[in-house]
């Protein structure tokens, strides 16, 4: 209930007050994503190359790149979370990903621990506005961390739609439930939204976020 009452309050406040971000356009774009990203020090293996935090920022480049070609009017943020949340965009047109999201994101060093759900509070502060299309969080992690199960729960039940990516060397690495029981259920499978990427198969995992910048979800 606590959680549920601090969406739609942001929700509202935000929706009343405007944004806040000189980058931003106003609340109504195609479709809204966040690009939730996971830094902590274990993202430095170099099973990816050069490293899984690179490699997880060269896929949101993919992302971006499909997403400029297809659909303009998006509106794309990003969140880096390790033991805390750290805000790199509060929400950009697409044309201005790759300077406001992709170059700050390279300028950052993989530390810390992980606690995915700090991230997915300062994702959902990024989502809350009135109006605002499809909105989508993708969450790439190569680990465990917090404990954000119910907090995902509450945002699915707003309406937004949750995909996840493990990464790493095996599936032992990652929380494979835990990921799973984020993401959202699939419309067409009945399936989670769920894809696990290893072996350090970057061309699977650029692959991967070029198909989620094609899957126009409907709720």
């Amino acid at each position: 209930m606590k959680d549920i009452t601090f969406v739609d309050n942001l929700r509202t406040r935000l929706s009343l007050s405007g944004a806040q971000d000189g980058d931003e356009v106003p609340p109504s774009p195609h479709q809204r994503t966040v690009l939730l990203v996971d830094f902590s020090i274990s993202m430095e293996e170099e099973d990816f190359s050069p490293d899984r935090y690179r490699a997880a920022i060269g896929a949101c480049r993919q992302f971006i790149d499909v997403r400029l070609q297809t659909s303009r009017d998006d509106v794309i943020g990003a969140v880096l979370f390790n033991d805390s949340a750290h805000l790199v965009s509060k929400g950009v047109p697409v044309a201005l990903a790759e300077k406001k999201i992709i170059i700050p994101m390279m300028r950052r060093s993989a530390n810390g621990g992980t606690d995915i759900e700090k991230g997915l509070k300062m994702a959902a502060k990024i989502l809350a506005y009135k109006n605002a299309g499809t909105q989508r969080i993708i969450l790439l992690s190569d680990g465990y961390g917090g404990r954000p199960f119910s907090y995902a729960q509450t945002l699915k039940e707003t309406g937004i739609i949750i995909d996840t990516i493990g990464v790493g060397g095996s599936h032992d690495e990652v929380d494979e439930v835990g990921m799973k029981g984020i993401a959202s259920i699939s419309n067409e499978t009945g399936r989670p939204r769920y894809r696990f990427i290893g072996d350090g198969n970057i061309d699977e995992l650029f692959s991967y976020f070029r198909e989620l910048a094609t899957d126009i979800v409907k709720v």
